[in-house]
């Protein structure tokens, strides 16, 4: 009998393709709300409480995007808990730590302090990771802003299936 068996559950949904962060000014003006298959979110909630484990990938795709000030940690951009919570953190990192991954590994983009997309430089760049707190996951819904000056502020993000174990 083999002592190490995890079942892994997978959900899916609407968001897991590339999506473009439609063009508006303000702090969160764009929302994508993110609709599960064949599951509600209390569903979902059960399934995070009952597992050991979950996480969900999430990334962001963008191009001169934010000015001068931090994406996360001032509020241009979010993610909405499965409770309606506003979580100013990106994958791979503590949660409403208002930092993405290369933050917490202290590699961002022209030496930045929170994520890849305050480059504000005309480069493509990502941040991304994976959201481990499965007390707020799965993700209910992203936020962004700042993205009106089509073409050179222009944003896509992709949301990964929610994984339990």
């Amino acid at each position: 009998i083999a002592a190490n068996v995890v079942g892994i559950t997978l959900v899916g949904h609407d968001s897991e393709r590339r999506v473009r962060v439609s063009p508006c000014e303000d702090a969160g003006c764009y929302s994508r709300i993110i609709n599960y298959n064949l599951a509600s979110l209390d569903q979902l909630r059960a399934l995070t409480e009952a597992s050991e484990s979950c996480d969900q990938f999430v990334r962001v795709y963008c191009c001169k995007i934010s000015g001068l000030v931090p994406f996360f940690s001032e509020q241009w951009g979010w993610w909405v808990s499965r409770d309606g919570f506003k979580i100013q953190s990106w994958g791979g990192t503590p949660t409403d730590s208002g930092k993405c991954a290369c933050g917490e590994r202290g590699d961002c983009a022209l030496g930045l302090s929170s994520c890849n997309c305050d480059a504000n430089d005309n480069v493509w760049r990502s941040d991304e990771g994976f959201l481990s707190d499965k007390s707020s996951l799965p993700v209910k819904e992203v936020r962004f802003g700042d993205t009106r000056d089509v073409p050179v502020e222009i944003a896509f993000h992709s949301i990964g299936k929610l994984r339990c174990w």
